[in-house]
């Protein structure tokens, strides 16, 4: 919380326990603080241990330790993914995003992330695709305007230009009287 990562990836890096419980959390919280750090080659390595050490070991149980185990697990694979993105590995991204399953507590979090890898791969029918699940009554929690920015893009991309016109109405229509509010 101090943005002190380095200090963090030394301490974490002596307290390592491979054999305990939480190695994976502790395994977690290391590759997290390197990838705030910079060191994104050792953070993707991490994130893919605590992966792999998840992947076949959670409680079958649904108790809170199987539900925490599995959002660490998706955790980590959904940070893989950022991390290829931030390199440009579009292609590697989606796959990563494609390993986290629907019912994931994690998954509302990637689908504008996996839309927005998808515009950089020129695939604008699978990013359409992914942001008109926002518009299910599911996501009335999402607040996100970017959805729609990215979506009046995707339509430009494919010459959709009333489709484009449309949706910039619509998002000057729905924020403009909060944007007045707040200046």
């Amino acid at each position: 919380r101090l943005n002190r990562y380095k200090s963090a990836v030394k301490h974490l890096n002596r307290s390592l326990k491979p054999n305990e419980y939480f190695y994976p959390n502790q395994i977690f919280m290391l590759a997290s603080a390197q990838m705030l750090n910079g060191d994104n080659k050792k953070a993707l390595v991490n994130f893919m241990e605590c992966e792999g050490l998840l992947k076949n070991n959670i409680p079958k149980e649904e108790g809170l330790f199987g539900n925490e185990r599995k959002i660490l697990r998706d955790t980590c694979i959904l940070n893989q993914a950022r991390l290829d993105f931030e390199q440009g590995n579009f292609t590697l991204a989606n796959k990563q995003y494609d390993k986290i399953k629907k019912s994931s507590l994690v998954w509302p979090e990637i689908l504008f992330e996996q839309a927005w890898s998808s515009f950089y791969l020129g695939n604008y029918n699978r990013t359409l695709g992914k942001l008109v699940t926002y518009k299910s009554p599911f996501f009335d929690f999402v607040f996100n305007p970017e959805v729609e920015v990215l979506e009046a893009l995707s339509y430009m991309e494919i010459c959709f230009y009333q489709n484009t016109q449309k949706v910039v109405n619509d998002f000057y229509r729905k924020y403009s009287s909060d944007s007045k509010y707040i200046k």
